[in-house]
């Protein structure tokens, strides 16, 4: 999921179901502002306009969650493993609210059917301001582990189905701004991902990594096919050659002696490179 700079966006709750994956952020309500009015000691309370956090946390675009009729357990070890999402955006009370669906744990994300939905059409279908089709990705960790759920708010679920592949709702996205077109920040900076997960690179695995001027190093999580759709887990390791890189920015791609495990506690930092490729910042 993918954010401008210039705008406010939040991810603020998760429930997706894999082996233990899951994200979210503080799904308390913000308390509302009281204010003193003076005069013989009176106060009035003042209810503070609600953000796109607080609508969107109440939103229900009406839609009717349909019975499972697909089921594909994901391999043990992740490693290339595709899925996709279908990603509507509505308008509503002044912002702009998402339903993110995915297709883990319901199917692998055919290439066919997912190149063939027609944006528009589900648009009009949802009714819908506008829908981002994200994918097709493919994960680089082994496993992922739900790490905390202790402020994570579980989604109510529901289910759709989009040119024949089911998904499930897997989070919901606020937005303060119009601009919903699902493309990333500017390549090489930072947004914030609110979620609770550990990812795990086993050893003997190939990794990938961009390293920032000041030192941070961020390791890929997903690969896309969304630009370079022939992209394949074995072009990875010569991508450096093609990514064009800004100053002071490198790449490169090393094999695992040991575990690296990477947590999020609480909030993950993610960029993508210009293909749409996503990476996670490495916390000390």
């Amino acid at each position: 999921m993918t954010y401008r700079n210039s705008k406010k966006m939040t991810v603020f709750v998760y429930a997706i179901l894999i082996t233990g994956c899951g994200s979210g952020g503080d799904s308390s309500p913000a308390p509302a502002a009281i204010s003193d009015t003076g005069g013989g000691g009176g106060s009035t309370q003042t209810t503070a306009p609600k953000s796109a956090e607080e609508i969107c946390r109440e939103f229900d675009n009406g839609l009717i969650s349909e019975e499972r009729t697909q089921q594909l357990r994901p391999p043990e070890d992740l490693r290339n493993f595709p899925y996709c999402e279908v990603i509507p955006w509505f308008e509503t009370e002044g912002a702009f609210c998402a339903e993110v669906y995915n297709s883990m744990t319901f199917n692998d994300c055919p290439d066919d059917e997912f190149l063939n939905l027609d944006q528009q059409q589900v648009t009009e279908d949802l009714n819908a301001k506008t829908v981002y089709l994200n994918g097709p990705r493919h994960w680089l960790m082994n496993e992922i582990e739900r790490e905390s759920v202790g402020n994570d708010a579980a989604l109510e679920e529901k289910i759709q189905t989009f040119g024949g592949i089911q998904m499930r709702r897997a989070a919901i996205l606020a937005s303060e701004s119009e601009t919903l077109d699902g493309a990333t920040n500017s390549p090489y900076s930072e947004t914030t991902v609110y979620r609770n997960v550990i990812w795990r690179y086993l050893p003997n695995n190939e990794i990938y990594e961009l390293t920032s001027p000041d030192g941070a190093t961020y390791v890929m999580q997903t690969y896309s096919r969304k630009i370079l759709f022939d992209q394949s887990i074995a072009d990875l390791v010569g991508l450096g050659a093609v990514l064009d890189l800004p100053t002071g920015w490198e790449f490169r791609s090393r094999t695992l002696s040991e575990t690296l495990e990477l947590r999020s506690n609480g909030a993950a930092t993610v960029i993508q490179d210009e293909y749409q490729n996503t990476y996670t910042k490495v916390m000390e």
